[in-house]
């Protein structure tokens, strides 16, 4: 009997710890399995075309603490395609001004709120700026792409929807493809090679472009995986003085990776992204029971303590409830 409720106790703590690491998760809608104690829910274009916004509405009331997330980032790769949600792009955000930008971008964030949506992983903060290319990034001035940022940013928190800054440090003019021959970026994914990853500016450029990230509301920020080959043969967000800086740029923010599905990840890469990163972004649901299940394991070593879990959680929390800061 004894040794019965041993093992009963011990499963009980294991599920608890389990469902307090699923509150640091963030993962795409799935039929697979129950993701209710997650962060939260991202919906790209299949998922979100094809669900009712009462289904959606209801799960915002059902789960007033997850996060309703969409992609929908205005450029090359827009998630979203629905008329009347997708915002400007930044090559008409040049056209049209400032100004004119913003009132567009209040349709948009209207719109999505109507739709019960309170999270969206935008705007870009990017300096690789190419109109001919029709890219992402909404200047190569760092000063000129924080101030469409912050204009996105406003729009969507005045609606009542989070944004996500992203690329944190922000991929530049000089990003090329991976290649073949790039052989030790190459091993640090899991799919081999991937296009547009490698940025060769100098540290001093990656400081300068950074600061198109400057933000003092609680919004998150995003880490880039891609490859900063003057900094590191790592993806970027594995260098521990770029995620101190994204942390004093945006103080009031938290910080989500990009997505973990694509890295290939040791146990010591893991116990370093869970000392350091606030929510974790997967696009295979699959990929964040294998992660939780790797968090478990570590815990269960020591490697992972119970106060930065909690700490992690009581941060999360706080933030969800904060007022924007003006």
């Amino acid at each position: 009997m004894k040794s019965f409720l041993t093992a009963l106790l011990l499963t009980l703590s294991t599920t608890a710890i389990a469902d307090d690491f699923e509150k640091l998760i963030i993962s795409p809608y799935t039929n697979q399995g129950d993701t209710s104690n997650y962060a939260g829910i991202i919906y790209f274009e299949g998922s979100f075309t094809h669900l009712s916004k009462d289904y959606l509405c209801k799960q915002r009331k059902l789960l007033p603490h997850q996060l309703q997330m969409v992609d929908q980032e205005g450029g090359l790769v827009v998630r979203i395609k629905e008329a009347g949600l997708i915002p400007p792009t930044p090559a008409q955000a040049q056209d049209m001004g400032l100004e004119a930008f913003k009132s567009k971008l209040d349709t948009t964030a209207l719109n999505l709120n109507e739709k019960c949506i309170t999270a969206n992983l935008a705007p870009v903060a990017d300096t690789n700026f190419n109109k001919s290319k029709y890219n992402r990034a909404y200047s190569d001035e760092p000063d000129i792409a924080n101030k469409y940022a912050q204009a996105f940013a406003t729009s969507m928190r005045n609606y009542g929807v989070r944004p996500t800054w992203k690329h944190f440090p922000g991929y530049s003019q000089e990003l090329r493809n991976m290649t073949n021959l790039d052989y030790k970026y190459i091993k640090s994914y899991k799919h081999g090679f991937k296009e547009g990853m490698v940025d060769s500016s100098s540290r001093e450029d990656i400081d300068n472009n950074m600061q198109a990230f400057k933000n003092e509301h609680a919004d998150i920020v995003m880490l880039n995986y891609g490859i900063f080959e003057n900094i590191s043969h790592e993806p970027i967000l594995f260098e521990q003085s770029i995620i101190d800086k994204a942390r004093e740029l945006q103080p009031h923010s938290l910080i989500m990776s990009d997505d973990i599905s694509y890295l290939n990840l040791t146990d010591e890469k893991v116990i370093y992204l869970f000392k350091n990163i606030d929510l974790f972004l997967f696009t295979d649901y699959k990929d964040t029971v294998i992660f939780i299940k790797k968090l478990n394991e570590l815990k269960d070593k020591g490697l992972i303590s119970n106060e930065l879990l909690e700490e992690k959680i009581t941060r999360i929390n706080k933030w969800k409830v904060s007022r924007i800061i003006t």
